[in-house]
Formats: structure tokens, sequence, C-alpha cells
């Protein structure tokens, strides 16, 4: 696996870190990673002034932001298997919206800034990264599905 340096600008609670400087593997991230990224998207769109839809329990506590990152994405589980019937449609949708406002990076101001930054990254040969992820997401769905034969 091939490591990579990583800075943080925020510790778990989301209050700016001073020069945090890390080396570790990227992926899968660790226990530690994946609760400070639930953290600090939680704490981040309390802090924003944003309001999301179903901003109530479940979605809006670290601990189901937590779940959702560390089982469904991180392990490829099947929210529909980790969550009850309603949390996991609505959970992955908020968490991903909640990311958009807490995690703005430098030159984004607004969490449409950042969708519009996520949508025009592109590898070094012009591929947008976009289209990969969607490819990636299909073909894993695809190696997934039982085989109807």
């Amino acid at each position: 696996m091939i490591a990579r340096t990583t800075w943080s600008k925020y510790d778990q609670k989301g209050r700016k870190a001073r020069g945090h400087h890390r080396t570790e593997a990227p992926w899968p991230p660790s226990e530690k990673v994946i609760r400070v990224f639930a953290n600090l998207t939680v704490h981040g769109l309390e802090n924003s002034g944003e309001k999301i839809a179903h901003t109530g329990p479940p979605a809006a506590t670290s601990d189901a932001v937590y779940t959702y990152l560390a089982r469904v994405v991180v392990d490829r589980e099947p929210a529909a298997q980790v969550f009850p019937p309603g949390e996991f449609m609505i959970l992955p949708a908020w968490t991903a919206a909640a990311m958009l406002v807490s995690l703005l990076p430098e030159g984004a101001s607004t969490w449409q800034d950042h969708l519009q930054m996520i949508w025009d990254l592109e590898t070094t040969d012009g591929v947008n990264y976009s289209a990969l992820a969607a490819i990636h997401s299909r073909a894993r769905r695809r190696d997934i599905r039982p085989s109807s034969e």
C-alpha cells in the first residue's frame, strides 16, 4: 500500500488545528480518521449556519455519520442492511450534503462552489474524476450483484 501525507486543518471537534501533519495509508481509513470526518461533518454543519432537511436524529449525529462512513462506504455493506427503512435512504444524501458544507476546501466559499470544484476535477490526462467515480461505482455494484444464471 502506498502511504501519502495528509494535512488536516481541523481537530476531532471541528476546531482549527495547528499545522497537524501525518502520514498513513490512504485506504481503508482508520477508525480514528473516520471518526474525525464524522465529527467534522456534523460540527462543521452546525457551525456553518446552513440548514439541511432531516437535520434531527438520526442523521445529525456523529455516531450515525460514523456508522454510515465505516460500514457502508468503507466496508461496502448495503445501507439497507445497516439502517432501518427511511434512514438508509436519508443518511447517505444527508451526509454528502453535510460534507459539502462542512469540508469546504480553500477557494470554495459555498457548498455550490465546492460541488463545482468536484465536478471540475480532472486527471493529468484530462479524464474527469466524476466520470471515473461513476464508472467505478457501477462496476462495483455489478460485481456485488448475484448472477442471474
